[in-house]
């Protein structure tokens, strides 16, 4: 069975010198996500997002003056595939393997830039606002074999990856 839920999520982008994002301490009840070497996107539960966004511009003004951390949640759609046949439909929506949880992706993922938390029961994908009916639909599509159901939006739930991870973390992400 392969569950797709819509949902919401705060997703707080932050902006620093390389070394200040490293040393960003864990945040409960999120999840970093590092794009780029000067940015990291927080991904959390869509009602802490001015909690996180607080403390992320408080840890971060410690180390680099210059730094930001800026809410951008209204910016993104996220879709939750979820279930145990989450590894084969990953692989039809896109040409990368599927990580081994927890870790923190982004490339084309049904044919759109995205972005993507992976977890051991579940995988976030995080997509352009305007994009995200695209996502769904796209789902769907490459999807139609198998037994699926869409479920009630739901509460995203994160959580810091273990730092030991190879995967996963502030200073890492894998590209698809």
């Amino acid at each position: 069975m392969l569950e797709l839920t819509a949902g919401e999520a705060a997703i707080v982008h932050c902006v620093g010198k390389p070394a200040s994002l490293d040393a960003l301490r864990p945040i409960p009840g999120t999840f970093p996500g590092r794009v780029a070497p000067d940015e990291v996107l927080l991904i959390g539960a869509a009602e802490a997002r001015w909690r996180i966004a607080e403390v992320a511009r408080n840890e971060l003004a410690q180390v680099d003056p210059h730094a930001l951390a800026l809410d951008q949640s209204s910016g993104w759609s996220v879709w939750t595939l979820s279930g145990p046949r989450v590894p084969e439909a990953f692989a039809r929506l896109s040409s990368a393997p599927l990580p081994p949880a927890p870790a923190f992706v982004q490339g084309a993922i049904a044919g759109v830039p995205a972005k993507a938390v992976v977890l051991p029961d579940s995988v976030h994908v995080l997509v352009s606002s305007v994009l995200g009916h695209h996502v769904r639909q796209r789902v769907l599509a490459a999807c139609r074999d198998m037994p699926a159901s869409e479920g009630a939006p739901r509460p995203l739930e994160v959580e810091w990856p273990d730092t030991s991870a190879a995967a996963a973390g502030p200073s890492g992400a894998h590209a698809l």
